[in-house]
């Protein structure tokens, strides 16, 4: 399926358009309405990264219902409820019927939900294979966020003594590891030049999973400085050359900034199907061949101006 400027955008500032639940999904909220509700022990996570920057997360969960025995279930199921909460050995609430269980995060419902099979114990994450170079020790001195475009990075500016030296160096700790950026834990890691990377795995076998440990505060301030902010430039700017025509003399003049806004929102809110653009743009009083034209040059605009990112952004949430 071909990919709109408008979801590249959304990617840029962090959002996805809602696609409705289709089948699979309405019988994970049905189990986790209806359901029998046990305790359960979370002991397998699964992680693989797509293509795209997304990401699927598999369980197996031991669930204890009251009056039978206990039983291993897995599922497929998004973690956007807990985050940076998710512990390997952590107590979870199981709606189940039968094979099928989801877990229930925060109450909230299962989040994207999929039946899954044969989720082993332990975890499996492609993020948190032993690193490769030469072996060393690092202990956290503290650490701070990191942002792009207004938002939180998974990345983390870390300082460190490594081998007695002190200095900086950035992680992305795994969700079900972000306990370890606690001042004062060690952390084992390969060091290849200037790249330093944390054995994840190996840390978590020496300080536990974290079970009922809160993920540690920022001992600093975010951090500082142009980096961040000129790599972010420097994405939307290859976005704008690649896929973004360039402004043509008085595109913007016939729709305004809160006509655009407001029409582009509704194409994503509504779902608006590419053969209905021309008469649902009509519909709002524009004419579809002027939308096009000063579609483009609102987006390339939007590509200097923080300010219109942002009422962009608030757009799409709305």
């Amino acid at each position: 399926m071909r990919k709109s400027r408008h979801m590249g955008l959304l990617d840029l500032v962090g959002l996805d358009p809602f696609t409705g639940p289709g089948r699979t999904q309405r019988k994970g909220n049905r189990l986790h309405a209806k359901g029998t509700q046990s305790p359960g022990t979370l002991v397998g996570i699964k992680y693989r990264e797509q293509a795209d920057s997304a990401a699927d997360w598999w369980f197996a969960v031991t669930v204890s219902p009251t009056g039978t025995e206990p039983f291993r279930a897995c599922c497929k199921q998004s973690v956007t409820e807990i985050g940076d909460a998710l512990r390997l050995g952590m107590p979870v609430t199981v709606h189940h019927d039968g094979d099928d269980v989801a877990i229930s995060w925060d109450g909230s419902g299962p989040g994207g939900w999929r039946p899954a099979r044969k989720i082993a114990d332990g975890i499996d994450d492609a993020r948190a294979r032993p690193p490769k170079g030469e072996t060393g020790e690092a202990t956290v001195l503290g650490f701070r966020l990191m942002t792009m475009l207004g938002l939180t990075r998974r990345e983390r500016d870390v300082r460190v003594d490594l081998d007695g030296a002190e200095r900086r160096i950035k992680v992305a700790p795994p969700e079900w590891a972000s306990h370890l950026l606690a001042p004062g834990t060690t952390w084992p890691v390969a060091v290849k030049g200037d790249r330093v990377d944390v054995d994840w795995q190996a840390a978590l076998a020496r300080h536990g999973t974290g079970v009922g440990v809160a993920t540690p505060e920022p001992t600093e301030e975010p951090a500082p400085g142009p980096a961040p902010e000129e790599r972010a430039a420097s994405a939307v700017t290859s976005f704008a050359q690649r896929f973004i025509p360039a402004e043509a003399p008085g595109a913007t003049d016939e729709i305004d900034a809160e006509t655009w806004l407001r029409i582009s929102a509704g194409l994503i809110h509504e779902r608006v199907k590419r053969r209905d653009r021309a008469a649902y743009i009509e519909a709002q009083g524009v004419p579809a061949d002027s939308w096009e034209v000063a579609d483009s040059a609102w987006q390339r605009r939007m590509m200097s101006d923080p300010e219109l990112q942002t009422r962009y952004a608030a757009a799409m949430q709305r």
